[in-house]
Formats: C-alpha cells, structure tokens, sequence
C-alpha cells in the first residue's frame, strides 16, 4: 500500500529522479526524498507489482520533461505570480506526479475558452452552456489521450502496467467505456511469457492460500484426513483380522477334516472285544449277564476258539467281525515315525497315518477309498487297529468262514451249478477290483475268499499287501502266486487270473491246491518246481469224481 500510494504521488513532491520511464514520467520506485536509499530492493520487487493508471503512452517525453523543468519558476511569473514562502523557496524541486493533471484540466480550459469566444466574441467567456459545448472535444495532454463527453467528464482508459525483465513498462492490459459499457482489450497472447514472465510464467492466485486474513491455511493431509485413515485403518485391520481368523479357521476345519477321516478307518484296539472262551458261554448260558453282549450270546460258534482260516473273530460295538494279525516288526523307521503308538502321539502327530500299509504318499485317501468300495461279491473294508501290539485288519463277519476251509473240509457236495456260482462270484469281485483304484489284488487264494450265510463269495484281504505276514502263511500263500511274479515279486492282473484259475482247480476238484497232502513234495519244493517252469510247466491236477461240464475246463 505504501508503494501504491507513493506511485500517485501523495508522499508529495521530492528532489530530481535518476530514473525516468520512457514517457518521461518518475517510476514510483525512486525515492525522492531519502537519497534512494532502498530504491534497488523497491526496483526488484516492483518486477511483480501490476500497476491501473491513467493511460500515458502518448505522452511526449520531450514535452514532459519541458514542463517538469519550467513550471516550478512559471508558478511565481505571469499569470499566478505565487509568492508565498513555499512558492519562493522551491527553487531545487521538482513537480509533483499529479500537477500532470492540473495542467491538463488547465489546458482542457483554454482550448475551450478560446472555442467559446469564437462561437460568442462578445459573452463568450462567460456563457456556461457555450463553455460547455467547447469542453466536448479530444486532445494530447500530459496525461495522455483525453477525451470530454457531452457531460463534461472524460472518458476513462485506464491500463494495467507491468514490468519486463529489463525494468521497461509494458501496458499488459486496457480499459475503456463505449456507449456507457466497460470494454477490456488485451495487449498479449501469451500471458505465461509476458504478464507473468517475471513470476515463472505462472498466473499467482486470486486468492492468497492462507486466505487475505492469514487465518485460512489449508490443513496437511493427516490433520485433514486423520479421521478417516483411522476408520479406514480400523476398517482394514478388521478385514485383515477377519481374514487371518477365516484362514486359521479353514486350515483348523481342514485338519478336523483330515482327522475324522482318519478315524473312519482308524480303530482303537480298545474297541476291539475278544469273544468268550466255550467254556464261559456254557457258564453264560446258565445266568444272565448285562454287560455281556447280546450278539456274543446269539451264537455259539462266536467263541474265542472260533477261528476262519487266518482270520479270527473278535466283536466291535457289539457287532462280529473278522480280523487278520500283522506283526509290528514289517514296518520300517519312518514308518515309526508316521504312526506314532499311543492315543496321545498320534493327535499330536502332523504326518498323516497308514503310508506304511499302502504304498502310497496319500494313505488316508486310499483307506478312505477301501472304505468305500462295495461290490456283493467284495467283502467289506472296516478299517484298521495300529495302537496294539500287533496292527489288525477289520472285516466284515462272514459267518460260513473261508472257501478254503469249506473244501478242506469236504463235508459239503458241490454240483456243477454251485460250482459255477463259486467261480462266478469270485470273477466278478475280481472284475471290480481290477477297474477300482487298487488295480489288482495281489495275493489272491482261496483263503481270503469268505462265504456269507447265503453261500455267496466275497472277496477279502486286498489292499493290504504291504503287512507282514506269518511266515508259514506267507509261504503257503505262494501257491497261489503266478510263476512269474514268483521270480520278481510283483502283482498285476494277470497274476490275479493265475490266482483265480488255482482258486477254480480247487473247487472243480473239491481238493486244496495242487493236492498237497496227496504229493511228496513239500512247499518249498512245490513252489521251486511252480517257479522254475520250462516247456511242461507244472499245472494243478484237475481229475475229479463225477460228472462235470467240460466247458468248466476250457480256461485250463
């Protein structure tokens, strides 16, 4: 405000500028009163100041510098004669910024004093209204252009003035009045290189960023926003939280999952109950015994004598069931490692339980599966005890025993058609265990063939090959076995055909396999000559008694 007000000229008149504008006027940075003291800082600062004044550009700078230099002596001399002590002491000053405009409205007057007399040479000077008229006219003043309109005001034309880089005064902006209406013209086309060169070409604001009253500052962004980052963040946290919780809550339902399947075919050998001897069911026979069950009373030959070939009879939740024993020692280091031997080890185990029984890094899925696969001619997997002293393999009860001991017996008459039957059913449990997951059987006989209470064949013991077996019944078994899976042993399907063709030689001829108790042979023996071969290999005797169907031999 100081700078504008000194740049009219109410700080009054002063000593002789060093600078002049190219109109010959006084630029408002020069201090004309303190020895230019801070006229360098002012200069400077003045590069960024826009000025609206009074159009000057047609001032002549001659012009203008004759009247600063002869109207202070003028003012004491013909026609004003001032003689006051100010007049007669200003002899080493210079005109103030506004006596400009005295001059014109003097000027303004004796060109239309001069106008009148013509009009009127006798009152002329002294008739307002012809005076008047005279005043309506245009001229070149000391303040520029002037222009009087019939109401006797002049017609403004203000400009907006800056400075270039070189300190020039540059007019940026013009605005005047036509027909009583404001028109702005501009004197530039690129204001970022002209008006606002001197400020980086960037237009300042129109409005201070802290507002004119410095009380408006924009806040920073956590002042401004702090809310609701903290309710964003909550927001977040939470769903982070939420999701954290459904992860573990997932694996913890996973684990659940994997654990029930596991005791679906897990049973604890607790829950397995050895039936009474005979001799105490001759005893419970004579009393009654709750705690007893019911099923262990219903049948007498559900005693712990009771035995099916390998297979013994034990009861789970009160239901028979059969039962192969397995020695602990078949397993090797890691699979100690994998199952552990007591309750508590084996919740607090993370390795899944069963690889050892089943050859397979996903033990769990195939006993799950063996659960699963039900064919009439399949007899049913239970599931297995690993928390005993021995690993037993639970079967579903069939109450007629083995096919083996049933024609080792040889108090049963096997006609033709039930012979059919016999080999029908084993064939067709075979076909749906060569198309299940397991693929064969392995070690098929006439052993693992149950017969149920209505004489029909199931297949049992498969899938478990990996268990260790007694080694009499391990050696027995192999009669059973292809010669060539004698030499590498391995199982396929073919072998089964083998197994299933010795299984049918048995109940063709009503005899056990190859006649064992009828050959000087012994197992070993009779296993080496099977294993050995040659261009006769050695086939089971199929001679029988009574008349049979030569189509049952065609296989053979």
């Amino acid at each position: 405000l100081c700078i504008l007000h000194h740049s009219i000229s109410f700080s009054g008149e002063g000593a002789e500028p060093i600078d002049t504008l190219s109109n010959g006027l006084t630029p408002f940075w020069e201090d004309l009163e303190n020895n230019h003291a801070d006229d360098q800082i002012v200069k400077e600062a003045a590069k960024r100041i826009l000025t609206i004044d009074v159009n000057s550009d047609d001032v002549d700078a001659a012009t203008m510098k004759d009247f600063v230099n002869k109207a202070v002596p003028r003012v004491r001399q013909d026609p004003l004669y001032c003689s006051t002590p100010a007049c007669l002491s200003n002899g080493n000053k210079t005109v103030a910024i506004w006596a400009r405009y005295l001059h014109d409205v003097f000027y303004l007057y004796g060109l239309s004093l001069n106008e009148s007399l013509t009009l009127d040479p006798v009152g002329g000077q002294s008739n307002a209204s012809t005076l008047a008229q005279s005043m309506k006219r245009s001229f070149l003043g000391l303040t520029g252009a002037v222009t009087m309109n019939e109401n006797g005001t002049r017609n403004p034309l203000f400009t907006v003035y800056g400075l270039d880089a070189n300190y020039n005064q540059i007019a940026y902006i013009n605005f005047t009045l036509e027909n009583n209406k404001p028109v702005m013209s501009k004197g530039y086309t690129n204001e970022a290189t002209t008006i606002w060169a001197t400020r980086g070409g960037k237009r300042p604001l129109s409005k201070p960023i802290c507002g004119y009253s410095g009380t408006e500052c924009p806040k920073d962004f956590w002042d401004q926003y702090s809310i609701y980052v903290g309710i964003g963040g909550a927001i977040v946290g939470i769903f982070v939280i939420a999701a954290v919780l459904l992860f573990v809550y997932l694996i913890r339902v996973r684990r659940l999952e994997k654990e029930q399947l596991r005791l679906q075919w897990q049973i604890p050998c607790i829950k397995l109950r050895k039936p009474p001897s005979l001799k105490e069911l001759q005893q419970l026979s004579k009393r009654s015994l709750q705690s007893v069950p019911s099923t262990m009373t219903a049948d007498s030959r559900f005693a712990s004598e009771t035995n099916f070939g390998n297979f013994e009879v034990y009861f789970l939740d009160k239901e028979p069931v059969l039962t192969t024993k397995h020695a602990v020692s078949g397993l090797t280091q890691e699979d100690y490692a994998r199952f552990p031997k007591t309750a508590e080890d084996r919740l607090n185990a993370k390795i899944t339980h069963g690889a050892w029984l089943l050859g397979l890094g996903s033990a769990n899925k195939k006993t799950v599966d063996m659960r699963k696969l039900d064919h009439d001619n399949l007899n049913r997997f239970i599931g297995l005890s690993i928390d005993g002293p021995e690993y037993v393999a639970i079967w579903r009860m069939c109450t007629r025993g083995t096919l083996q001991e049933i024609i080792s017996k040889g108090s049963l008459w096997f006609d033709p058609f039930f012979m059919f039957c016999i080999m029908r059913d084993i064939a067709e449990g075979l076909r749906y265990l060569h198309a299940s997951f397991l693929g064969c059987h392995g070690r098929l006989r006439s052993g693992c063939c149950l017969v149920n209470e209505s004489w029909q064949v199931k297949i049992s013991d498969y899938g478990t090959e990996s268990l260790m077996e007694e080694e009499r019944l391990r050696r027995k078994r192999l009669l059973w076995m292809a010669p060539e899976h004698l030499r590498d042993s391995c199982a396929s399907k073919e072998g089964d055909v083998y197994s299933f063709a010795i299984i049918s030689s048995e109940v063709i001829t009503r005899r056990e396999a190859w006649s064992l108790h009828d050959r000087k042979e012994g197992v070993d023996e009779l296993v080496y000559m099977i294993k050995k071969g040659g261009s006769f290999p050695l086939r089971p005797d199929l001679s029988t008694e009574g008349e049979i169907n030569n189509a049952m031999f065609i296989p053979y």
